[in-house]
């Protein structure tokens, strides 16, 4: 009888626990949605900007229409959406009934890791080849590739936390919209680099350094995590 009270409370206890964590992160989910809300107001064309600067394969600004562009208000509203909702998948990805400070601690750390190799490739590579473009059209890539994937990573967040059942899947579409954004962000700074005439050696530090080695890392790591789940 004692050993059956000690086991029902420890049940309840964790169901507590796993509610209250989950009304915390649908609270998070919904501030995400509140704030890319925000960035909509005088931007009528706020998503189908977006969509625009991601499957368009073209680096410069110039090349949008002017009902396509953005405001600045919006771009930070969508970058924090973006750091947030990839946070919230990451976390949802590596959490295990009571592993929260892991999940959290990993997250953050896997998060800061990709963001910061994203910002600092481009503008490493521009510094040493001399050409400021490549600064420029780098940051808006990546800022491109951010809004879009950003709204995909809140909407997966939700659904994921309301069906965790199916975390497997959820995994699964995680790593392929991760590799999928990367690979279309590589890709339109290669055209960009070939249309603008760029030195090759340049092009081949710059994949090698800052985008082929660090996904692969981040690759070998994330197999390592669910070879042990398995």
């Amino acid at each position: 009888m004692i050993l059956s009270h000690l086991l029902l409370q420890s049940n309840f206890e964790l169901l507590d626990r796993q509610t209250h964590l989950t009304s915390i992160l649908l609270f998070v989910i919904l501030a995400c949605s509140a704030i890319v809300g925000a960035g909509r107001i005088n931007n009528p064309n706020f998503f189908t900007a977006i969509s625009a600067g991601f499957f368009k394969f073209k680096a410069q600004d110039k090349s949008f229409n002017e009902n396509l562009r953005i405001s600045q208000g919006a771009s930070i509203a969508l970058v924090i959406n973006f750091i947030v909702s990839i946070s919230l998948c990451f976390f949802l990805m590596l959490f295990e009934e009571n592993n929260y400070s892991f999940a959290t601690i990993s997250g953050l750390l896997l998060v800061g890791f990709l963001t910061l190799l994203q910002q600092i490739g481009f503008r490493v590579t521009s510094v040493f080849s001399g050409q400021s473009s490549i600064s420029e059209s780098g940051a808006l890539i990546t800022r491109q590739t951010w809004y879009f994937s950003g709204i995909l990573y809140l909407l997966l967040s939700l659904f994921w936390l309301l069906n965790m059942k199916f975390k497997t899947v959820f995994v699964i579409v995680f790593i392929t919209i991760l590799a999928i954004s990367s690979l279309i962000r590589i890709l339109k700074g290669l055209l960009f680099a070939f249309w603008g005439g760029f030195s090759w050696y340049y092009i081949f530090l710059y994949l090698c350094t800052f985008e082929i080695l660090p996904v692969f890392i981040l690759n070998k790591l994330i197999q390592m995590y669910l070879q042990t789940k398995m």
